[in-house]
């Protein structure tokens, strides 16, 4: 993958609510490639910096 230099330097972690969840050596990759990326084709970002992406709950439809 590309950007390698930048990908030893960086801890990738995924909680949900708030309950870290375990993440193999490929699953940390590929997040990172796709939210650095992500954040690079913003093109007035700096992907170096660190990067936090929040998602909320899902709607339960229970209105």
């Amino acid at each position: 993958m590309a950007h390698r230099d930048s990908a030893a330097n960086r801890e990738v972690t995924l909680a949900i609510d708030g309950v870290p969840l375990q993440l193999n050596g490929f699953v940390k990759d590929v997040f990172q490639e796709v939210v650095v990326g992500l954040v690079r084709s913003l093109g007035d970002e700096d992907p170096q910096g660190r990067i936090e992406l929040l998602v909320s709950a899902a709607d339960s439809g229970n209105s």
